[in-house]
């Protein structure tokens, strides 16, 4: 199966069926809100210009607007849009993003971002913050103005606690955000169902369970090595799934280097460009270095490799971005691959890895 050369992006952007989906409600009465819709991974953060001018605004974009990892060329971890507190309060349609960060200096009666947050938030929770000392405060709010909406509040007195905030608290404000977002992907990814032949296959042969959409259709499949091959195509992206099962004879299986090689010999294998005879996708680890990271997935020990795969052939200009799972099943003493690569010339990668993410990581392995 030869990999398509995919041009003109055109991004399919579906509101208000996935707003109602995941929208939240109080369980007696129907919201009147409005849905929050707009871009994936966007944070509008509010705060004076002053400060975003200053230190403050470099920590903010240095820890919210940090690298997704690996993508070809670089792009955030989140798109922060700045707007001051007199813009937004003049802008409702502001109001409808899903994650709004405030931050503020408390200390100042002529901060604009510092009266609207004792306006919104209550001279109380001020009090209690100074209580514990000139440490920076964080506050959650769901829903305030539109659904499914995070509001998120960072405060304190002086800017240096400011900035010692953000970084303590970076890390909590990115699983917020990300929380949300990934309700909405999900909604969009699955919003023609899933693809019931997909799941039996990948179930039969390798007895685990990927949900697999609806727009996947099978590209190939090798009964005898055990390898199947999924593939989904639309006029801006060209997705790919492939899961691959081998026998589990050692630890070294289970780090970069061993996912390397076995993702090497599946492109070698299976995935020629059709562009040049014998040109064949492989991982270019040295334009950048491969990230990795060992984790639980649904509670079976894997190591997950991200990095940027590309073909042999120098002249045959393809390449992409793609992150791989490598789990060890040990009641059956085996491993299952399972890998998703995107093909997107031109276009941004980070929301589309994303939506390969959010299927690989519900795989589990059935008993």
């Amino acid at each position: 199966m030869n990999l398509k050369h995919i041009h003109n992006s055109i991004y399919i952007f579906i509101i208000v069926m996935i707003s109602m989906a995941y929208s939240s409600c109080n369980s007696s009465t129907m919201s009147t809100n409005p849905h929050s819709f707009g871009a994936l991974n966007k944070i509008l953060v509010v705060c004076d210009q002053d400060l975003w001018d200053d230190h403050i605004g470099d920590t903010i974009r240095y820890y919210l607007g940090a690298a997704y990892p690996v993508l070809p060329q670089p792009e955030p971890m989140f798109d922060l849009q700045h707007v001051t507190a007199s813009k937004f309060e003049g802008a409702r349609q502001l109001h409808y993003m899903r994650s709004i960060l405030f931050i503020g200096e408390m200390t100042s009666t002529n901060s604009p971002t510092g009266n609207l947050i004792k306006k919104m938030i209550g001279d109380d929770n001020i009090s209690k913050m100074r209580a514990k000392g000139n440490q920076a405060n964080i506050k959650v709010g769901k829903n305030r103005w539109a659904n499914n909406q995070r509001v998120l509040f960072l405060y304190a007195d002086g800017d240096n606690a400011i900035i010692d905030g953000i970084k303590s608290k970076a890390g909590a404000i990115a699983d917020v955000v990300q929380e949300v977002e990934r309700s909405v992907l999900d909604a969009r990814i699955y919003i023609k169902g899933q693809s019931g032949k997909a799941n039996e296959l990948i179930k039969n042969t390798f007895n685990i369970k990927i949900p697999i959409p609806s727009e996947y259709v099978l590209a190939h499949h090798d009964k005898d090595k055990k390898f199947v091959w999924l593939r989904k195509i639309d006029n801006a992206n060209d997705f790919h799934i492939m899961v691959y099962e081998l026998p589990y004879e050692n630890v070294e299986q289970l780090s970069p280097q061993g996912i390397k090689s076995v993702r090497d010999s599946l492109g070698k294998w299976y995935v020629e460009s059709g562009q040049i005879e014998g040109s064949h996708m492989q991982v270019n680890d040295i334009d950048l270095r491969l990230y990795d990271e060992s984790i639980s997935l649904n509670n079976q020990r894997a190591m997950n490799v991200r990095g940027i795969w590309e073909m042999s052939d120098f002249k045959d200009m393809m390449g992409g971005a793609f992150s791989s799972y490598m789990i060890l099943d040990s009641n059956n003493n085996k491993l299952i691959f399972i890998d998703g690569f995107v093909y997107a010339p031109g276009e941004r990668k980070r929301d589309r890895m994303q939506e390969i993410e959010l299927i690989l990581t519900q795989t589990q392995i059935l008993q």
